[in-house]
């Protein structure tokens, strides 16, 4: 937390700094105003999280660090409404002097606001802003956080009346759901809260790039099976005996889910052999599916499953989005694999990719980082190279993969998994 607070006083500082130079921010010279702009959202954003976080948290690259507070528990109720007015000043100033043009900016910025003045309290401000916000643009969004200011202002009839124009507006919504089964259950009403619940339940678990699961007591008792001991079985009869799009859906949303292990590892099992077995829009179909696994992943393992299974497919697309992919492979935990779907794929064009890590393996942590952050880094790096020199094995004919591999054998940290393809692919030779 240390290290963000002086950062943020480093920013209001120099806020204060190009302040000064002129007699209001608006009389700043374009360069300044824009200098102005920037270092105001950042310090904002910085002190809502701090504000949200509370004293003790601190962020570092993908790590969470905490530290005993000191404070009572008053102090830090007073701690965060600082932050939280802060947040409030800097985001209302860079609304105030962002060009009117930006309308996509400033649409950003005010729910963020909204955000800060809600957790400020203020749910008449921040509620303003949301409806404003549905005015503009329609994003039923707005209408669900407008509904929460009421809710919190025990206006409960008014926010049920705003969940029922959401719904209108999106009926798959899923926390208007949540909502609104709470407000039946305080109304003793059990039969609409015990539907707004199923439908809570569905919505959630239904990814949004799905179109073919529609809400009906069937598919409801599919994700009931999946959510229980019986998972893997329905994978393997119910989903698999059914070639359906919403069968395929389904698959989708297992591994969206993240379920680990079988019954996630047969769902991509059945979407790649399906895409193999499929021809033009149906394959297309699947092929769109298995990439919105990789674009709205909750999980590294959805995005090595999905790429694994596009590799396999033979995705016309894929090696784009391996190739993007390959570099950030790093973690030495939570792997992607994508050198092994660059081999499985088999495309030509992976192999200077490929050499690349093995010959220049990326720089080392940051000096600025602590020599944890090194080790952890390190650790994945040095698997992205092996995995790299194993998915060579794909394109051992060629010339120049194939002195990259006897070259291998020279370096310490590749030596075994250079050593084990060329052995390999002698034995097959012989055979």
């Amino acid at each position: 937390m240390g290290q963000h607070i002086e950062a943020v006083q480093a920013w209001e500082d120099g806020l204060k700094l190009l302040e000064t130079s002129a007699e209001r921010v608006d009389k700043l010279g374009e360069e300044k105003i824009i200098d102005w702009i920037n270092i105001s959202l950042q310090t904002a954003q910085v002190v809502h999280r701090l504000g949200t976080d509370g004293p003790g948290v601190s962020h570092k690259s993908q790590h969470v660090c905490y530290t005993p507070s000191n404070m009572t528990e008053a102090e830090e109720a007073e701690w965060k409404i600082e932050q939280f007015q802060k947040a409030v000043k800097h985001f209302k100033g860079v609304l105030e002097h962002i060009p009117a043009g930006n309308m996509e900016i400033k649409r950003k910025i005010r729910l963020q606001l909204a955000r800060a003045l809600y957790d400020l309290k203020q749910f008449d401000e921040a509620m303003k802003i949301y409806e404003d916000g549905f005015s503009n643009d329609g994003d039923p969004q707005w209408l669900y956080k407008a509904a929460e200011c009421l809710w919190q202002q025990e206006k409960k009839e008014q926010a049920y009346t705003r969940l029922q124009q959401l719904i209108g507006t999106d009926p798959t919504f899923a926390d208007a759901y949540g909502m609104l089964a709470t407000y039946f259950t305080e109304k003793n009403d059990t039969t609409n809260a015990d539907e707004s619940m199923c439908k809570y339940k569905f919505y959630s678990w239904i990814p949004g790039f799905c179109r073919h699961i529609e809400y009906n007591p069937e598919n409801l008792a599919i994700i009931e099976e999946l959510n229980s001991d019986n998972a893997l079985e329905c994978v393997n009869t119910t989903l698999a005996n059914d070639e359906s799009r919403r069968s395929t859906e389904f698959l989708a949303a297992i591994c969206y889910r993240h379920y680990h292990g079988s019954v996630e590892n047969k769902a991509f099992e059945e979407l790649e052999k399906r895409a193999k077995a499929s021809e033009g829009a149906e394959r297309d179909f699947i092929g769109s599916t298995l990439m919105n696994l990789i674009k709205d992943h909750q999980s590294v393992c959805t995005v090595k499953g999905a790429a694994n299974a596009l590799a396999g497919m033979k995705h016309e697309d894929i090696f784009e989005v391996l190739e993007y992919l390959l570099p950030q492979d790093t973690n030495p935990i939570f792997s992607m694999d994508i050198p092994t779907a660059l081999g499985k794929l088999g495309d030509p064009k992976a192999i200077p990719l490929l050499m690349k890590i093995i010959e220049n393996p990326m720089s080392q942590a940051n000096e600025d980082s602590d020599s944890s952050d090194g080790i952890f880094s390190s650790g994945g790096k040095n698997r992205l190279v092996i995995e790299s020199c194993l998915a060579l094995a794909t394109f051992f004919n060629d010339e120049k993969a194939k002195e990259v591999l006897m070259n291998g054998i020279n370096n310490q940290q590749t030596r075994e998994a250079c050593f084990a393809v060329l052995c390999a692919n002698a034995f097959h030779c012989q055979d």
